[in-house]
């Protein structure tokens, strides 16, 4: 089951302007020595620091948006792939044109024997041979 707690940015951040009103509340009680760290100077990256997240709260869902339309674009590639292939097949060129195109639709598709695992330190993750995928966020 996958994690429901906030992490990333946006805790990294409310972290700080939790410390930020814990010193805050401290008065004069917090007078650290080192001048960066004195409220005065804090302030600025406090406020920062929000509007920043405001502004990635903002792109996030269009960025979200184009990840889905590119997903939902490359998902018939494996059997595009595949036609192509037994088209290729059916033609009348060399061996190696063969071979490359079919090496071509194994790396789409990400094709791979599956590997003999030793029961007793098989892990569960398995990494994919597929050049289809991109980074999502």
């Amino acid at each position: 089951m996958a994690s429901t707690s906030e992490t990333g940015n946006a805790k990294n951040v409310a972290n700080f302007s939790s410390g930020y009103q814990i010193l805050e509340e401290m008065g004069t009680l917090y007078n650290p020595s080192n001048s960066n760290l004195q409220l005065t100077n804090l302030e600025p990256i406090k406020v920062s620091l929000a509007g920043v997240i405001t502004v990635l709260n903002d792109k996030k869902p269009i960025y979200k948006n184009a990840v889905a339309d590119r997903e939902i674009e490359i998902a018939p590639l494996g059997i595009i792939a595949t036609k192509a292939l037994n088209f290729a097949k059916s033609l009348n060129i060399s061996t190696t044109d063969k071979a490359n195109l079919a090496s071509q639709a194994k790396k789409i598709r990400g094709d791979q024997k599956p590997k003999v695992l030793n029961p007793d330190t098989a892990e569960g993750d398995a990494i994919s041979t597929s050049q289809m995928s991109f980074c999502k966020s």
